[in-house]
């Protein structure tokens, strides 16, 4: 039995075969996940019917654009920031970016939930109680959604 000497070339060959293998990986994943997230709605749309699918589709809306709008560019700021001050070796300039991320996203956070809880209060006679009670705990659940995402963008950041 005869073996390859591992030369520049073959260490090349084998990182490009191992990174095209990571990518089809990530793809076929990715591609599960999206399939396995239209099965869901399928089902839900059929399990709930027409007016209870369109409350979920409202909520779930609204439940995102107020996640953007808590965010305030603080995910993309993270992914500009932190590389960079730990290749300037300031890890007390990304400690403090993401200490004042947090706290900006909850305060802003906590004020869109505060504009939806006066909406509701304000309308919420017009709507079904389950309706209501749907947009009620998505105020709830966006600060966390909210640290959540942050998070998540934080860790892609290192």
């Amino acid at each position: 039995m005869t073996t390859i000497p591992l030369t520049k070339t073959n260490r090349k060959a084998d990182r490009v075969s191992g990174i095209t293998r990571r990518v089809w990986e990530a793809v076929l994943f990715r591609m599960t996940g999206l399939a396995l997230v239209f099965l869901l709605h399928v089902l839900l749309a059929r399990w709930m019917g027409p007016k209870g699918y369109g409350d979920y589709s409202m909520i779930t809306s609204l439940l995102e654009v107020l996640l953007v709008a808590s965010l305030f560019g603080m995910d993309e700021s993270a992914r500009r920031f932190l590389p960079e001050s730990l290749v300037e070796n300031d890890p007390a300039a990304a400690k403090g970016f993401i200490r004042f991320s947090f706290r900006w996203i909850l305060m802003v956070s906590l004020v869109c939930s505060a504009g939806v809880l006066v909406f509701l209060i304000a309308n919420g006679k017009r709507s079904t109680v389950a309706f209501s009670e749907g947009i009620f705990w998505t105020l709830f659940l966006l600060p966390v959604l909210a640290f959540v995402h942050q998070s998540g963008a934080i860790l892609r950041a290192f």
